[in-house]
């Protein structure tokens, strides 16, 4: 398609490369299609966060926690997320729920991928879960219990999809942190040599725990 077919399309055309140029029309610019999706983006969080609020009187969000609330939100495209940040704005609605950490939650969440609040989500879950059947109680320093790592991500995403690099923006962030000791070892062979093992454990940290139950709906309870 030539160029003064492009010019005529004006603002309301949108080139694609695809063997050749193609023309869409859509009827407007495309600043105001962005704006429009924003748009669209932001009123599906804010119906999602209604919905969870069902039998709560929300209390008004600060304006400053709330702009950047939707401005984040009405970025992300992946539905799971957007669960997510209706999720923090339910909760940041709530009068029930504690409001000291609702800023950094806000930075937290768009630091993350879907993948590594999937790994969140999982590794909470299996935390929560040994201490219900009280295992290795107990934790160091303000940090959550030890995490089987490998477990935790076979059951948190698809085979291939969590990449363990992914564990760097999570200890960047302090949700996730790890401790490293060493270990005599004595081998199995007929002459038994001494050595040394390095053993790694992940901890969760107390603003993960937060963060998690920041990001998912308010409990039945405190939607009575």
């Amino acid at each position: 398609m030539g160029n003064s077919q492009s010019q005529k399309a004006g603002e309301g055309a949108l080139q694609i490369q695809a063997q050749g140029n193609v023309t869409i029309a859509y009827g407007v610019s495309y600043a105001e299609l962005d704006m429009k999706i924003a748009e669209a983006r932001r009123e599906e969080v804010l119906s999602k966060a209604q919905e969870m609020l069902k039998g709560v009187e929300p209390e008004p969000v600060p304006l400053k926690s709330l702009v950047r609330l939707l401005q984040y939100a009405s970025l992300e495209d992946d539905a799971f997320l957007q669960e997510r940040w209706a999720a923090l704005l339910a909760n940041a609605s709530n009068p029930t729920q504690d409001q000291s950490k609702r800023t950094i939650h806000i930075s937290l969440l768009k630091e993350l991928s879907a993948a590594e609040v999937r790994f969140l989500d999982a590794a909470y879950a299996y935390v929560v879960e040994r201490i219900s059947r009280d295992v290795r109680p107990g934790a160091a320093d303000g940090l959550g219990w030890e995490v089987d790592m490998q477990f935790i991500l076979n059951q948190s995403v698809d085979e291939g999809y969590f990449n363990m690099s992914y564990i760097d923006n999570l200890e960047r962030l302090n949700l996730l942190r790890r401790s490293t000791t060493h270990e005599m070892n004595l081998s199995s062979e007929p002459v038994r040599v001494p050595g040394r093992i390095e053993q790694t454990s992940f901890y969760l940290t107390e603003l993960a725990f937060f963060l998690v139950e920041a990001c998912h709906p308010p409990q039945a309870e405190d939607a009575e």
